[in-house]
Parts: structure tokens; sequence; C-alpha cells
């Protein structure tokens, strides 16, 4: 006998704080059991989410609307399907780890700051796709080495990344950063950074962006620990070894949000040339990377607009689909960028009351 959820409301805001899968065979087959000979009571298409209950190595329990238009519970093969879920351990994992960095410099008398290496022009030296010894490409970012020689395997850490400057070796600054055991080596005169951001204890707002199972959580210190206050599907960037980036992984320092994000099909051009787009609420965490809501070209209109924004919606936490930035529902954007506690200090410029950190992670 199928299990009736008649309790269930699906709305969006609900749906966007489950656990999901994500259908990505042609069809797939919903079973009323997990066991073999299970009669079939439904079945999916590519692409559409179904919330998630729970799974294990073969079967994943799902939720399913039937004909009837009630709520049932069923199983679907885990070949079936990508799994979508609000990791907390992980992510509050990560969370120590950026506390536990920030706390320790601090009693250690070390200088925390965070970079500054923002242009549109990603090129780094002429090596715009050549990637660093883990595999990422340089997306506003500097060369970190891993020893004190430029002949020295190295890293990219981008704009607004956070990090301790531990003290100087020939032409090189060492530094500390989070998540990493070992220091890193940057040249003198390619290290900017900015103490713009001060750091008198821990981090007490948190934005977590998981790669792999693309959604953003936001975590809020209380009560001495760590809580998840809002989470919702996004879409990350992916790599085309040229415009376009997966979003970088790490620990990275709000800068700044805007109401309204103003985009370019291309900077370089003139600005007769270009085609221009807007997206809203933008939080800036890295370089030209932002949280933010629905990106629209500004040349669609009516119909064919909304058409548009439903569209990029539908897709939303199932794959990286963006040019390196982090997307959100308009909704969702307008509670993340609320929820920085933004104020104004010049027309249309807004930063956090408070540091906000972005962790990105796989």
């Amino acid at each position: 006998m199928r299990i009736l959820y008649m309790f269930l409301i699906i709305t969006s805001l609900v749906f966007s704080l489950e656990d999901y899968v994500i259908i990505k065979n042609k069809t797939a087959k919903v079973y009323e059991t997990e066991f073999t000979g299970a009669p079939v009571v439904a079945s999916s298409s590519i692409g559409q989410k179904l919330i998630l209950v729970e799974y294990n190595d073969n079967y994943a329990k799902i939720l399913y609307r039937a004909k009837d238009g009630l709520d049932y519970v069923g199983y679907i093969k885990r070949k079936d399907v990508y799994i979508r879920e609000v990791n907390e351990e992980k992510a509050l994992a990560k969370i120590k780890e950026l506390n536990d960095f920030v706390t320790k410099k601090l009693s250690q008398n070390k200088e925390l700051v965070v970079t500054e290496t923002y242009a549109y022009d990603q090129e780094i030296n002429g090596e715009k796709n050549t990637p660093d010894s883990e595999g990422e490409r340089a997306a506003n970012a500097t060369k970190f080495y891993k020893k004190p020689s430029d002949k020295a395997p190295w890293v990219y850490l981008g704009d607004r990344s956070l990090l301790a400057i531990e003290g100087y070796e020939n032409n090189f600054v060492k530094v500390s950063v989070p998540g990493r055991k070992d220091f890193l080596y940057v040249k003198k005169n390619m290290f900017k950074y900015t103490r713009a951001t001060k750091f008198n204890s821990l981090i007490e707002k948190v934005v977590v962006v998981d790669r792999t199972n693309q959604n953003t959580q936001l975590y809020d210190y209380v009560g001495g620990e760590f809580l998840l206050t809002y989470s919702s599907q996004s879409t990350t960037g992916y790599n085309n070894n040229n415009n376009s980036y997966r979003t970088p992984r790490g620990y990275y320092i709000v800068s700044n949000l805007k109401p309204v994000m103003v985009y370019y099909d291309d900077p370089k051009k003139t600005d007769e040339e270009r085609d221009t787009g807007r997206a809203l609420y933008a939080v800036r965490f890295s370089g030209g990377y932002y949280l933010h809501g629905i990106p629209l070209k500004d040349d669609l209109k009516g119909t064919e607009r909304e058409s548009t924004r439903k569209r990029v919606e539908s897709i939303l936490g199932s794959h990286p689909s963006s040019h390196g930035c982090v997307r959100n529902s308009d909704e969702n954007a307008k509670f993340i960028y609320n929820w920085t506690n933004p104020f104004e200090i010049k027309k249309d410029y807004f930063i956090p009351t408070y540091p906000v950190a972005v962790i990105i992670t796989d």
C-alpha cells in the first residue's frame, strides 16, 4: 500500500529547505517499495526534482505526486538520480575550520588581511587557462607558492580570500590560510591586500556554498553555536576553459552589496557594442563573483522575460551553469541580502554591518 502524505504542502520556500533528488536519465521508474519485483507506481522525467526522505546504496526514498494530486512515498534506483542534500555536518566542519583559524591567529597577534585581486581580465601573465597544482583555473586570483620559490607548485587564491601574514622570506611573504596545514608564499610585488575589515573575534555570520549539492546555507552564531538559519537551491559556475569558471573554492569576506547588479556580455566591448543585463540583490564575495538573483538581459521584454526567469529558476539546485557567480531565486537572494544587515555608505553602495564570510566548498 502506498503511504499518503496528506499533511505535506509543497511551497517554494519549504522545498528550498528540503533535501531532494534530480532525475538524471530520460525517464526513471518510481517503485512502491525497494524490494525486487515491486510494482511501478509512477515515472519521472529527466531534470525533475523530488523531495528526498532518505537513501541507501541502492534506492532513494522520495515523495512523488500522483494523478489524484496527493503525495506518496516511493522509491527510485540510486543510479537514476542525483542526490542533493543540505549537509549541515560538512558545513559546520568548514565553519569551525574558519573560526579556529581566526581565533588562533588573533591570539598569536598575527595580522589578518583580505586579498585584493579584482579585474575583469582574468589572465595572469597570459596563463588564463593554466590550472594550478590542484586543478583550479585563475579567477581574479594571485599565485601562492607552496615553497618560497617561483619554481614551486602553486595554488590560486581568489580576490577577498582571508589569510594571515606569518613573516617574510627573501622576496616572498609567508602566509597561512584557513583549511591548509602548510604555509603558502606569495611574491612581495604581487601581494595586494586590504585591512579594511576588522576582525576582533570569530566571524558570526557565515554563508556556505556547496558546489556538490548546489545549495547555499546561512549560519548564525547563537547561544555559543552555529545554527542553520536558511538554505536555498543554487547554481554555481562551470568551467569552459574560456569565459566561464567553476565558482572558486575558498574562504572569502564579503566586500559590498548591490540592490541591482548590472553585468555585461563582454566587459571589453565598448558601451555601444556590449549587451547589458541585471540581477537583483547581489552580494560580492570574490572578484566579479556574487551571490545574486536571476540574471536577465535588458533586451528581454514581456512574456519572453518571464519565461526566461522561470526557465532559469527551474534548474536551480541541479547542475553548475553560471559563469562563476552563485545564482538563487530572487526571493532567496533578497533574504540573503537582507540577512547580511547591509547599510549604505554611498549611493547604491552597501556593506555588511559586521564581517560576513562566504565559504565555497565541494
